[in-house]
């Protein structure tokens, strides 16, 4: 299991605002908001959980949050040397 902060860049005291969790064994993600959040305060699709007063977000929609921070694409790194291609990196995110 692996826990992350979410925090916010607009607020000034740097806050906790809810908490990822990942199940590396499930492969499934979960986020537990903190009490004393205000619903401005957090992502917009956290929003809608604080509105209901819920504290966890399901697996499915805790995905989704995290699929809409991370860029798929497939990242193509070229270092060149004397007009020659020596290291091509691809990396490429897989769900």
């Amino acid at each position: 299991m692996k826990i992350f902060a979410i925090r916010s860049d607009l607020i000034r005291k740097a806050k906790n605002l809810a908490y990822l969790i990942y199940y590396e064994n499930a492969k499934s993600f979960y986020v537990e908001i903190a009490d004393d959040v205000d619903e401005r305060e957090v992502p917009l699709l956290l929003s809608s959980y604080v509105k209901r007063s819920k504290e966890t977000v399901d697996a499915y929609h805790s995905k989704l949050w995290v699929k809409q921070r991370i860029v798929r694409r497939t990242v193509k790194i070229w270092v060149k040397y004397s007009k020659k291609i020596i290291l091509t990196v691809m990396m490429n995110l897989n769900f």
